[in-house]
């Protein structure tokens, strides 16, 4: 009923590398507008672009490949955000690649394994045998066999054709509910993702890892949902910390 890690069904819970067990957590996190944000870009970019709030969403999709050019985020709260002094997210720090994710050693569709073992399933490290995170499969199937809630910071519902229509800003989704047809519910958190040393897109969306990689590529298989209405079986990277839902083996 919640994320690894997590306290309670709301709570940010752990975020994690894709086939990486080590928890890292993030503390003192808190809502930021977008020129304290700025702020905090500025020591990254170095002298040669001065960040502002007007220009920081073009900054984040400079770095981290998450914004259009010309988003305007002059009055539009980022959601929360904070920063890790323990653990960067990137290919350096992670376990199974050492060319920067163009080869990976043990979980490749090269002959290799392409499900993650028990030992390096974080569901199974950190609740015990008798959990796993889900499959691509199962994923799909909460997606398609469930109707979905998407829920504001204020505690509205919204519907998932009302949320398309903008009824929810950018910040300021608290998560989304699927109900199944014998109406039991599980609720998902939107704990935004970790990339380098920080903690973005809280309130914007949520991420869950599968344990499958994609049958093409390299890349891992997983939920994806965002404010405005989407929900998709996602496709990425494996370095970005993530949040991991146990189900039962």
């Amino acid at each position: 009923d919640r994320n690894v890690g997590a306290t309670n069904p709301e709570h940010y819970g752990s975020y994690f590398q894709w086939g990486d067990a080590n928890a890292y957590t993030f503390d003192g996190v808190g809502e930021i507008t977008a020129a304290e944000l700025a702020s905090l870009l500025q020591p990254l970019v170095g002298d040669e672009i001065i960040v502002t709030k007007d220009n920081v969403g073009d900054v984040l999709l400079m770095l981290f490949e998450g914004y259009d050019v010309g988003t305007d985020l002059t009055n539009t709260p980022m959601g929360a955000f904070g920063c890790s002094l323990d653990k960067v997210f990137n290919w350096n720090s992670y376990f199974d690649t050492t060319d920067s994710g163009n080869t990976f050693n043990k979980y490749n569709n090269n002959g290799g394994l392409t499900v993650l073992e028990s030992s390096d399933d974080a569901a199974t490290v950190h609740m015990g045998s008798q959990y796993r995170i889900p499959t691509a499969e199962e994923i799909n199937e909460l997606i398609n066999n469930t109707t979905q809630t998407f829920i504001d910071v204020d505690g509205n519902e919204y519907s998932k054709e009302q949320t398309q229509n903008g009824s929810i800003k950018s910040g300021k989704l608290k998560g989304l509910r699927f109900t199944g047809l014998n109406g039991n519910s599980i609720f998902i958190p939107a704990v935004g993702n970790c990339n380098d040393f920080l903690l973005l897109a809280v309130g914007i969306g949520g991420e869950l890892w599968s344990s499958s990689l994609a049958d093409s590529s390299n890349n891992v298989r997983g939920l994806g949902f965002l404010y405005d209405g989407s929900v998709v079986e996602s496709s990425g990277s494996r370095y970005p910390g993530r949040s991991v839902r146990g189900v039962q083996a």
